[in-house]
């Protein structure tokens, strides 16, 4: 490939005319390399080209009788184009006479092009799109118009009224201007039979609403860069519905893929040759021929989907926002069309949130604008509350084909800031306390944007993290009164209110309803852990009590079963009520939460090996590689399965095309269908010590999928009772699917002749029925516990007991850690020839239980045993 240094680049001056059109088509005829030198260009911008010719051309417009473009297939370099510069610097790209023919070439054939097009070319022509319209039309002998103050829809009107044209070309953004004003073309709509549009993001909605517009229009979109010119092409005339939203397919060679990073990646005969990077050109493909954008997007059924500019995209909290997208939808709500834009802005608080840019055209609607912006992230599930921002410019700057210049934009905010204390956002002075509680609060959770309008359970806080907050609060000087209000479920707005004792701060201390429901599922799942330890212990207690005793342990049976089904049910409501908001808010701080839990249960599965393996040696006993690696296993092993998976869990069930609840219970009944099929295979047991751990934790008491299957299906309800607790929903409906869940299983035993199995301890775990019935009993359970802490007011005892059990909800891990190392280590004890070992491991159990407890409720709740919650 030869290089355009060869012979010499002509510049000419980027205009927006017929002679700039004329002048370009005799360089490419004449197979001269030609550069199209943007105006205000900086003088090194053709540093490294061998210009040998500068032309200026003449402002003249209107319909183009000039030279036409005559197509070459050579790999010669034709054309120097400079990118728009939304960046920064533009680049300079090298586009050989071949990509520039292919491209002529495809657009003909996708939009069925013939010499009866005369088209209004609403766009600049020095720029890549409106350029390969010219060439385009002028390749199969047509005409084009070119405005002379630009896209100007009662000019297109006009022409279309003269029968002037039948053919308009524009991107997105102009489109608008037109669309804002439909009615006017309900008369001479059908007689235009050609449009294209540019790459910017464009709704379905209005797609549609331009389809309806020019009803006898070819309307073909395509996404495409100057290095890689019109890649895709969605044919909107004849598209399924479900697919307006992408940008349309590759065609005639053309392929897509999307790289590990979520870029849009191209290859093709189109592309441009190399870029000019001082003075010397590099290849714009890697070794395999792929060019790699910028530009986020996915693949779905052949279809590609634009899903912003990486460079763009604001990371808020975890929550990826492409802000053209949001723009869209303001615009869609409104009739506000134009002067605002929304950028990334930077607070050393908050980290990365969302900014709007308005001009002085939109001064008088910036409260409407406001409110609009709040409504559309909301739709994204991000709420800034105080951390809104606004940021006020003479004029929105843009590139000439009308896109934001986002970083321009940016860089002046920073700027400002950095200049005044007095950056222009909304409720964005915060005193220090409250500062200094949103800065714990993102430390903590490990959330990049935390508002002063958001409580702890708003960011999908759970309790335990709750009291890691609260510590470091306290630790900061912040006192214990003003730290224990996260539990009751204030926003920092309403703790900092506290703490200055302002007169409008709510002094209540009630719970608000999303710090009840966390509540009411501790307290089910401290009932439950307590009944997990007592289905271990009681029938051994009760073992040593007079003959005519034993019955007791009959008549528990069904308490005792619940520990392990109910548990695994509370457990996956915590996933749906606290993980899930949370994982929406910042999966990284999920990812670490998960790490976190695992490691605690880690710890205790290693002691709890430790101690076995101790036990054994005590003994005399020889010891295997297999012994050691199963002598951990128990149901910490589940669980420790189960807190590394809720990362993966979450997004899958976060796929938005049915829903999370729907999705969880889809994903429930999956996991009991394999853990059937795993159990029908009947897997042997392995001598290999680092497989039978996995094969015990498919196939031994504490299966994972049977025991997930119970986990997802809690999700499922957890998230339902948020979505009723923030709805202020009646909980009758809850209510009732527990019960009928509970009522179904006794009849399924009734009808299939097990009910005797209800009396039965053990109980062997895998039916279906035991499932129904204990996941309706914890959902009622928690119902039933939601509504009495609610709206009841507790003191003295009842209050006592109601903290009580909610702490040792919280404590539940930790609890079931301890207990299950009681009777290994009276076993130690007892073989090292200690006497009363068993009384021994009690009083540690109980004394360190009792010891985490009290500090636990001395964080809660005061010293005080009155303290309302």
């Amino acid at each position: 490939m030869s290089s355009p240094n060869d012979s010499g680049v002509v510049a000419i001056s980027a205009t927006n005319s017929c002679e700039y059109v004329l002048e370009v088509f005799r360089c490419l005829n004449e197979e001269r390399a030609y550069a199209s030198v943007p105006h205000g260009a900086s003088p090194d911008m053709l540093d490294g080209l061998n210009v040998c010719q500068r032309i200026k051309p003449e402002k003249t417009h209107g319909w183009y009788v000039g030279e036409p473009y005559r197509k070459i297939q050579s790999d010669t370099i034709a054309q120097v184009a400079f990118s728009s510069g939304t960046e920064g610097r533009p680049k300079a790209i090298q586009i050989s006479h071949r990509a520039l023919a292919n491209t002529t070439d495809r657009l003909i054939s996708v939009m069925g092009l013939t010499a009866e097009i005369r088209e209004y070319v609403g766009i600049p022509v020095y720029h890549s799109f409106g350029f390969g319209r010219c060439r385009t039309i002028s390749a199969v002998g047509g005409q084009f118009f070119i405005p002379e103050n630009g896209f100007n829809p009662l000019e297109i009107l006009e022409l279309l009224t003269s029968k002037q044209i039948n053919a308009i070309s524009a991107v997105p953004s102009l489109w608008r201007l037109l669309l804002s004003s439909a009615d006017l073309f309900s008369e001479v709509g059908d007689r235009v039979r050609w449009i294209e549009i540019g790459s910017q993001y464009m709704s379905p909605q209005e797609k549609l609403q331009l389809k309806s517009i020019f009803p006898e229009a070819t309307i073909v979109q395509h996404y495409g860069l100057t290095e890689a010119s019109r890649s895709s092409f969605l044919n909107i005339t004849d598209c399924p519905e479900e697919h307006l939203e992408s940008v349309g397919e590759a065609m005639f060679g053309v392929e897509f893929q999307i790289s590990s990073d979520l870029c849009i990646q191209i290859r093709g005969p189109h592309l441009s040759s190399s870029i000019l990077k001082e003075g010397s050109a590099s290849p714009v493909v890697d070794d395999d021929g792929w060019f790699t954008t910028n530009d986020l997007g996915h693949i779905d059924n052949g279809y590609l989907y634009f899903d912003g500019r990486k460079d763009d995209l604001i990371n808020c909290g975890g929550v990826k926002i492409d802000p053209e997208s949001l723009e869209v939808k303001i615009k869609a709500l409104s009739e506000i069309k134009g002067g605002f834009a929304i950028f990334c802005g930077t607070d050393d608080v908050r980290g990365e949130v969302p900014v709007l840019a308005v001009d002085e055209s939109i001064a008088d609607q910036v409260h409407k604008l406001e409110a609009l912006f709040t409504q559309v992230l909301k739709e994204h599930n991000v709420n800034l509350g105080g951390a809104l921002g606004m940021f006020s410019m003479q004029a929105l700057p843009k590139t000439d084909t009308g896109k934001i210049k986002r970083k321009v934009i940016s860089a002046e905010y920073k700027k400002q800031i950095k200049q005044s204390s007095k950056a222009a956002v909304i409720g964005g002075d915060a005193d220090d306390l409250k500062a200094q509680i949103i800065a714990i609060w993102q430390q903590v959770l490990g959330l990049d944007c935390v508002s002063p309008a958001d409580s702890f359970f708003d960011l999908g806080g759970d309790s335990l993290s709750a009291i890691r907050v609260s510590m470091a609060m306290e630790k900061a000087g912040i006192s214990r009164d003003v730290s224990r209000k996260i539990f009751q479920g204030l926003s920092i707005e309403q703790i900092v209110e506290h703490h200055a004792g302002e007169q409008s701060g709510p002094k209540s201390t009630d719970n608000t309803p999303l710090a009840n429901g966390s509540q009411a599922i501790n307290i089910v799942r401290g009932v439950l852990v307590l009944l997990n330890i007592a289905a271990h212990w009681m029938p051994g207690v009760i073992a040593r009590l007079p003959p005519w005793a034993a019955t007791f342990n009959q008549y528990l049976a069904p308490l005792y079963s619940s520990g392990t089904p109910g548990f695994s049910v509370v457990f996956g409501a915590g996933i749906g009520y606290f993980m899930f908001p949370r994982y929406l808010n910042s999966p990284k701080s999920v990812v670490s939460l998960a790490l976190r839990n695992a490691a605690i249960l880690s710890v205790g599965i290693l002691c709890l090996g430790a101690l076995r393996t101790l036990n054994k040696l005590s003994q005399g006993e020889a010891l295997s590689a297999l012994d050691i690696s199963t002598s951990g296993w128990s149901i910490l092993v589940y669980y420790l399965a189960a807190c590394l998976s809720i990362p993966l869990w979450l997004k899958l069930l976060s796929h938005k095309k049915l829903g999370f609840f729907a999705n969880a219970l889809l994903a429930s009944c999956l996991c009991y269908a394999i853990n059937l099929f795993v159990i029908s295979l009947n897997i042997p047991p392995s001598d290999k010590f680092y497989i039978q751990p996995f094969i015990l934790l498919l196939t031994a008491k504490y299966k994972y999928f049977e025991l997930s299957s119970g986990v997802l299906l809690g999700a499922a309800f957890g998230f339902l009772l948020r979505d009723y607790v923030v709805k202020g929903l009646s909980m009758r409906v809850l209510a009732a699917v527990g019960m009928a869940l509970s009522v179904l299983a006794v009849l399924i035993t009734v009808e299939g002749g097990v009910a005797e199995r209800w009396w039965v301890w053990p109980t062997p775990r895998g039916f279906l029925w035991m499932w129904l019935f204990y996941a309706g009993i914890v959902l009622l359970g928690i119902v039933v516990t939601y509504r009495y802490v609610h709206t009841r007011n507790f003191s003295g005892t009842g209050q006592f007991v109601k903290n009580v059990m909610t702490i040792i909800g919280v404590m539940a891990f930790p609890l079931y850690i301890f207990h299950e190392l009681v009777l290994p280590l009276k076993y130690l004890l007892s073989n090292l020839g200690m006497p009363a070992a068993l009384p021994i491991t009690l009083s540690l159990f109980f004394l360190a239980s009792s010891y985490v407890l009290v500090k636990l409720y001395s964080v809660y709740y005061g010293k005080s045993r009155n303290v309302t919650l």
